[in-house]
Parts: C-alpha cells; sequence; structure tokens
C-alpha cells in the first residue's frame, strides 16, 4: 500500500486521514509544531534534540502538561513524526522509505507560531513555566517562509521522486480583526513558488459554523474531506494528463 506523509499541523495531517479513507493510502507520519527553518535543517541532515533534552530545559513541565508534552515530543528526535501517534514512524524513517505516494505540506506553523532559543542555543516551540529563562524569536516573514518552503518541497521531490507533494495553504481568514495573521497569509500566497513537480490548493474561506469550537485553526471533519476530495482531484487530472501525453508519444 501507498504511504503518506504529512508536514505542518492537523491541516496536513486531517486531511491525510480523510484521503486515506476515501481514496488510497495509509498515513504513516505526520509531522507538526515544527516551523519551516526547524524543517529545512532537520531534512538536510539535523537531528532533533532529545525529548529528554528539551524536557531538562522545560524543568520537566512537559511531564505535568499533556498538551505541551505533544509539542514537545514532535520536535524530538524520538518523536518527529509521531506526536499524535505513536505507531507512526519518524520523519528520519520515512525519509528512507520507498513506498511514499503522497505528501502533504501545510504553513500553519509559520502563520502563527514563535520559537524560543533556549542558554544553548536550542530553539523549539512551547509552552513554559515563567521561571524558565528563555529567549523569544521573531517570527519569519512571509518571504523567508516561503522561501524555506520552497526548499522543503524540493527536499521531498528528491527524497520521494514518485510521491506526489501537495502543499496546503492554512486558512486565515477567520481570525479576529487586528491579527496579523491574515496579512501574513496573503503575503505569503504571493510570495510563495514551488518546483514544477509540485501542487498547491489556495486558502479557502471556511464559514464561522464550521470552525471547530470557535477556533480559527481547527475546523468539523467536512472541511478537511472537502480538501482531501480537492486533493484527489488535482492527482487525478494529473494522472488523466500523463496518460494523454504518453498516448500520443506512442501513437
Amino acid at each position: 500500500m501507498k504511504e503518506i506523509v504529512g508536514i505542518g499541523s492537523c491541516l496536513s495531517e486531517q486531511v491525510a486521514r480523510h484521503f486515506g479513507m476515501n481514496y488510497w493510502g495509509k498515513s504513516v507520519s505526520m509531522v507538526r509544531h515544527n516551523r519551516s527553518d526547524q524543517l529545512v535543517a532537520i531534512m538536510n541532515g539535523a537531528l532533533p534534540p532529545k525529548f529528554q533534552t528539551l524536557s531538562d530545559i522545560l524543568a520537566g513541565f512537559p511531564d505535568s502538561d499533556p498538551t505541551n508534552r505533544e509539542f514537545i515530543f514532535g520536535q524530538s528526535e524520538e518523536g518527529i513524526g509521531r506526536s499524535t501517534n505513536k505507531d507512526n514512524i519518524t520523519l528520519r524513517t520515512a525519509m528512507s522509505r520507498s513506498h511514499i505516494g503522497l505528501v502533504l505540506i501545510d504553513n500553519f506553523m509559520d502563520l502563527t507560531a514563535d520559537l524560543w532559543e533556549s542558554e544553548g542555543g536550542i530553539k523549539f516551540f512551547s509552552r513554559f513555566p515563567k521561571d524558565v529563562a528563555l529567549r523569544r524569536l521573531r517570527r519569519l516573514a512571509p518571504s523567508e517562509a516561503a522561501k524555506n518552503y520552497n526548499e522543503i518541497a524540493k527536499r521531498c521531490n528528491d527524497v520521494w521522486p514518485a510521491a506526489h507533494i501537495v502543499f496546503l495553504h492554512f486558512p486565515f481568514s477567520n481570525y479576529p480583526e487586528g491579527s496579523s495573521r491574515p496579512e501574513w497569509g496573503a503575503r505569503f500566497v504571493e510570495e510563495l513558488t514551488l518546483p514544477e513537480a509540485c501542487f498547491a490548493i489556495l486558502p479557502r474561506e471556511v464559514p464561522a459554523n464550521l470552525l471547530k469550537n470557535g477556533q480559527p485553526h481547527h475546523y468539523h471533519h467536512s472541511v478537511y474531506k472537502e480538501i482531501a476530495a480537492e486533493v484527489h482531484e488535482l492527482l487525478t487530472a494529473q494522472s488523466k494528463t500523463k496518460h494523454s501525453m504518453h498516448a500520443c508519444s506512442s501513437g
């Protein structure tokens, strides 16, 4: 069976889940809570910090906060790709697999998250106790993030040449008035260029009644199912185009 990798957030993870249920493939690695600059380094061979290292920096705080434990575990060497499903494989292991048929990437972390840096220079996303001394890093500009995601998509093409690579622009229209995220998201759409073999799905307008618990970044399952259908339509159209071109050249 072909396998699916997600890189980004619950958007890629949930779209992958619905894609697998309705079309084909099995989700094997879902990378969450890693910003694009972290991902570029990791996909080019850098090892993420150990979970215990991050836990020590935070004075054990992940152990008392299940959500933060998920954040931290998903950025660790042991957990990247496995934060929400321990049966998954790490991104590093997935990069050695030959059966990856679909890679979904989204930009939620760059749209919304700040990173923190420890005294030892380790950068990560986290909640943390007030008495822990960390330096807050600035948010990446849309142009910086777009450059990183272009490199990530190229690296995915190199690692999984037979896979379909689809970039999902994270929806941003539901963030409240005064938030910088809609402007950041719109600029990112303008800045992002992808390798020719990759697809992009533009950010959609999500009706307020389809927001999960009113949150602008979590949606009713029907939204993820619709995006999965759009991904499938893109891949089907590409397959038909390739078949048509092959038939013409054969004739």
